[in-house]
């Protein structure tokens, strides 16, 4: 199984609940072929609740859809060229965490903790260790 496909509703969501409505913009992948970009968007367009009193599926409300989910090249989108920028600015940071020697991860590190969204996948051992910066 792929943890991008999966990934990538949960992703939209989250940020479409913080932000609002949005159209998401993914890179090419060779796992991201038109027929999964189809299921990812039609996925990404629902609130599941698993339990609880809203227990059900329904369609996310207009407010905070996931308008589309598209594929692009880095040459043809700057947003794609900058969120790969800004991945290898975490992966210095996760490798400085690690304890790996990483010099752009100590100069990075005050300015990238901040962002990282406490649901990502990065402070999975103890977050609060993570967040701390200094």
């Amino acid at each position: 199984m792929e943890p991008l496909i999966a990934a990538l509703p949960l992703i939209a969501n989250l940020w479409s609940d913080e932000i609002g409505a949005l159209s998401m913009l993914t890179d090419e992948h060779k796992v991201l072929t038109d027929e999964r970009l189809d299921i990812i968007a039609r996925r990404a367009a629902l609130d599941v609740q698993p339990a609880g009193p809203g227990m059900g599926v329904r369609r996310r409300p207009p407010e905070r859809a996931v308008r589309a989910v598209l594929r692009g090249v880095s040459r043809d989108h700057p947003s794609i060229q900058l969120a790969d920028l800004v991945a290898g600015a975490g992966q210095a940071v996760a490798r400085r965490h690690a304890g790996v020697p990483s010099p752009p991860g100590e100069r990075l590190y005050p300015l990238i903790v901040p962002v990282i969204s406490p649901e990502s996948l990065v402070p999975h051992d103890d977050p609060a260790r993570f967040a701390a910066v200094g």
